[in-house]
């Protein structure tokens, strides 16, 4: 049963968090998952402790602090100003859990509780030093060198569950759990100061019941229901008044000062209460012989979603230290969203016959949506407003899985495995609530800034939307208005097969080259279908004015810079502000396309008294395609149809609509091979176990985004850009063509094992990143001072302690 909220992004939102305290086992599905699934991607089942007639105790305790890791840095990082090196406060994981009987044979209980988290100082972000006379009251950014930036993750569980034996063949077990979790300074890095960065709390309670009933030594029946409910109470950072205005620096950019705009678009704080609830119930019967497996089931989940949140209504832009723009935000605002049902009804049989196994099955997903009336009050920008109720999402599909696996040689060393399945997307909420007029309608909107007079305020009306005094004219004329800006075609969001999906293919051969020793080797590809397209019907090709910049001389550019970038269009004044968005089935424009294909390479090997290596190399190659011919198409960026992560649109100009034919093939290829190996083995000495993992990644694709100034703008256009914009964003670098170096990463453990009795106690000894790697894991994308300078960097060598008592 599903306990992942149904979440912003699309697929699930994993808000509860697992107490390992409570997990029995483990298992992990990766390719060819069954019908039981509507989604592809790995499929993780956690099978919780639960009691027996007799009496267990597990006692855990781990952690680290400040003291127990490296804080050196190279001089490399020093050159790209790295002034300090990310380090631990402390990291901690405490937990117990107790089982036993509460009568005999019939009724049995787990209890567990767990304590765990971690606080991490972030390299190069430190809080803002208003009393500096230099910062202006908070205006300008001022670091104060003794408060560096961390960021915290506490989280506190406690969870039961309980088992009753009713009858001699039907057993009944329920799991309860409640936790608190916080994202406190949420996204503090060297660009967003902890001032800017939101504490966002989770209270996520689950609560579960299953029934299980093997009437015979073949027939089998299970039924259960879940229950999640979380609160999300968002909050501002120490020492933030409702008052303080978000600043962003477009040389840098760097946010200081106080958050801006709704965490869920990715901007800043998020000040309000969000609500997120689940209903999920299952019900199967399964057939198992000798040679013969069939099961069948029906899954439901009704969902519930409420979102209302005041943000700062307005953020300064800043330029180098001067008013550049202002974004203003339809404060307050947010949603209401229910999913009356996410249906599947699925079938599947497998059959061995000699050497050959086929496992068939068939899946039937039915996602209605709805989101009920809303209102909010006036803001500062935006008058009183209500929102109708609406129809939502309305999809109907049907996919079938198909696997096969065959003894090659008829001595099972040899094993040829294949599956062919379709997917569809889980993005129940994301869309559904797309559909809402209150989510639709525009949140904000950005205008030029002419601080003629320098004192940082601006003189102007900020409620009119049109041009006057030192403001220039809404980017979005839509702002607070009750008509929404977006809306979707029929054939997106209703119908049978016009949901997004994925078609998964993979086959691979397993061989035993000896006992204890094998070799896997194996190809994947997939294909995601039903992509979408945003076109702005307020707008014609004729309404847009082409223009060119020269890119900066710099030597990190490809060729040094100096380079012509073309293909770069602005709107006629006229049309500025003017949006309409559609959203439509690519395929009315000619089609978006994205296949991703790859392999894998992995050995498995026991040797001597106890050792055991496993690992190997994967590699995928992914392709995002486009070739749309219509009025102003612009790709979007497609949702995941299960499994894997599907590219972003990385055309520079994606984020503005295209007034010509656009064909475009955006290939990610380079340096994408994961080597990873992990290994255990039992030292000669003191009854001693080392164990360790290895893993080599591709390195972190860096980016170039120029905030380019007005005055480069209008020789080539002709006229300043409209709404006497002052800046432009606009790539200078190919997508996935410059790459920091990869990583590289050594974990080890020394593990020593006392008994005593019933009882044995565990000490461990771990060692995480063994070689003191300093390799950058991201950097600052946007072009200026800033620019590649590492956000985040992986953490040196730490040590850390645990041990553990099983009685």
């Amino acid at each position: 049963m599903s306990f992942s909220g149904i979440g912003s992004g699309g697929v699930g939102v994993r808000h509860y968090q697992i107490n390992n305290m409570a997990v029995e086992e483990v298992t992990v599905t990766s390719r060819g998952v069954s019908a039981e699934t509507e989604a592809g991607g790995p499929f993780i089942n956690n099978v919780p402790k639960e009691g027996s007639n007799t009496f267990h105790l597990t006692v855990a305790a781990n952690g680290a602090g400040s003291g127990m890791q490296s804080d050196r840095i190279t001089d490399e990082l020093i050159a790209r100003g790295v002034t300090s090196a990310p380090s631990i406060k402390r990291v901690w994981d405490y937990g117990a859990g107790i089982g036993g009987p509460l009568q005999e044979d019939k009724l049995w209980y787990f209890v567990a509780a767990r304590s765990w988290g971690s606080e991490n100082y972030a390299p190069g972000a430190f809080w803002q030093n208003k009393t500096d006379p230099a910062a202006r009251g908070g205006l300008i950014y001022v670091a104060d060198a003794s408060r560096p930036g961390y960021s915290a993750s506490p989280q506190v569980e406690g969870s039961g569950r309980f088992t009753w034996q009713a009858t001699p063949k039907q057993k009944v077990g329920a799991f309860v759990s409640y936790e608190y979790f916080c994202n406190c300074y949420i996204g503090v890095a060297s660009t967003r100061s902890p001032e800017a960065s939101p504490m966002l709390r989770r209270y996520p309670a689950l609560v579960q019941g299953k029934w299980v009933y093997p009437v015979t030594s073949r027939l089998f029946f299970e039924a259960g229901a879940a229950l999640q409910r979380l609160k999300l109470p968002g909050e501002r950072a120490e020492g933030v008044a409702a008052n303080d205005i978000p600043i962003l620096e477009l040389s840098t950019g760097l946010r200081y000062n106080a958050g801006g705009g709704p965490v869920i678009i990715g901007a800043g704080n998020v000040y309000g209460q969000y609500t997120n609830h689940s209903l999920n119930e299952v019900f199967s019967v399964s057939y198992v012989t000798g040679s013969h497996a069939f099961k069948a089931g029906v899954q439901n989940l009704q969902g519930w979603q409420d979102f209302n949140y005041e943000f700062s209504p307005i953020e300064y832009q800043f330029r180098l230290g001067r008013p550049a723009a202002i974004q203003e935000w339809a404060s307050p605002n947010g949603f209401r969203s229910r999913i009356k049902s996410i249906l599947g009804i699925y079938a599947q049989d497998q059959w061995t016959r000699d050497r050959l196994t086929l496992n068939l099955g068939v899946r039937f997903d039915y996602n209605h949506g709805f989101n009920p009336a809303i209102a909010f009050d006036a803001g500062p920008f935006v008058p009183a407003r209500s929102f109708p109720d609406t129809e939502g999402v309305n999809w109907k599909d049907i996919s079938p899985r198909l696997g096969a696996a065959f003894d090659l040689f008829g001595d099972g060393g040899t094993a040829l495995k294949v599956s062919v399945s379709r997917f569809v997307s889980q993005n129940n909420w994301s869309t559904n609530r797309a559909l809402s007029p209150s989510n639709a309608a525009t949140l904000s909107a950005t205008r030029a800034w002419n601080d003629a007079d320098g004192d940082f305020t601006p003189d102007c009306d900020l409620r009119n939307a049109l041009a006057n005094g030192e403001c220039g004219q809404l980017s979005d004329l839509n702002l607070g208005l009750t008509r929404p800006s977006t809306i979707y075609a029929d054939d997106v969001v209703t119908g049978w097969f016009t949901r997004q999906y994925s078609w998964q293919a993979d086959a691979s051969v397993q061989h035993e080259l000896r006992p204890g020793v094998s070799v896997m080797a194996g190809y994947y590809s997939t294909f995601y279908g039903n992509l979408s397209v945003t076109d702005n019907v307020a707008v014609t090709p004729a309404d847009y004015d082409p223009y060119c910049i020269t890119a900066p001389s710099d030597a990190r550019l490809p060729g040094g810079g100096a380079y012509q970038i073309c293909g770069l269009y602005d709107v006629n004044p006229s049309k500025f502000g003017r949006i309409s968005r559609e959203v439509k089935p690519s395929s009315e424009f000619g089609g978006v396309g994205l296949f991703t294909q790859g392999f894998d390479v992995a050995v498995r090997a026991q040797f001597g008294d106890g050792g055991l290596l496993q690992g190997g190399i994967a590699g995928d190659h992914s392709v995002y395609d486009y070739c749309l011919t219509g009025l102003g198409a612009t790709p979007m960026a497609p949702q995941p149809a299960g499994g894997g992560s599907p590219l972003p649109s990385t055309d520079p100009s994606a984020s503005r609509v295209l007034p010509e034919d656009m064909c475009r093939t955006t290939l990610r290829l380079a340096d994408d091979i994961q080597v990873k190996f992990s290994g255990v083995y039992p030292l000669p000495w003191f009854g001693l176990e080392a164990s360790g993992v290895y893993q080599n990644l591709p390195g972190f694709p860096n980016q170039a985004t120029y905030n380019a100034p007005n005055a480069l703008i209008a020789p080539s256009l002709g006229r300043n850009l409209a709404g006497n914009t002052a800046t432009a964003a606009i790539g200078l670098i190919e997508p996935f063509t410059s790459f920091e170096a990869r990583v590289s990463q050594l974990d080890v453990r020394v593990t020593k094992v006392l008994r005593f009795g019933r009882g044995r106690v565990r000490a461990s000894l771990d060692i995480y990143n063994a070689f003191n790697a300093r390799t950058v894991l991201s950097t600052n994308a946007t072009y200026g001072p800033a620019w590649l300078r590492p956000t985040a960097i992986l953490g040196g060598r730490m040590f850390k302690i645990g041990g553990q008592l099983d009685y």
